[in-house]
């Protein structure tokens, strides 16, 4: 009888182990999940900027071109 409280408290032991083991494992996991999460956040955020000034640069570009192709018309307009 008293090998098996001493096998019960053993395993009662291994098992708060094991369960301390899982939640150090959840916590780091959770950790990692976080981190990669503000990461891919921060990268996000960062792609969003980028997309907006390219977008901006290019409408001035294209606006740049209206300008040039109405100067272009207007001096071939007065050659002919």
């Amino acid at each position: 009888m008293e090998q098996d409280l001493v096998a019960k408290q053993e395993s009662r032991l291994q098992l708060k182990h094991n369960f301390t083991s899982q939640q150090e494992q959840l916590e780091e996991t959770d950790s990692e999940i976080q981190r990669v999460t503000t990461r891919y956040r921060m990268t996000k955020n960062e792609l969003d900027d980028m997309s907006e000034i390219i977008h901006g640069e290019r409408e001035d570009l294209m606006d740049r071109i209206r300008e040039l192709t109405r100067e272009i018309r207007l001096k071939h307009l007065i050659i002919d």
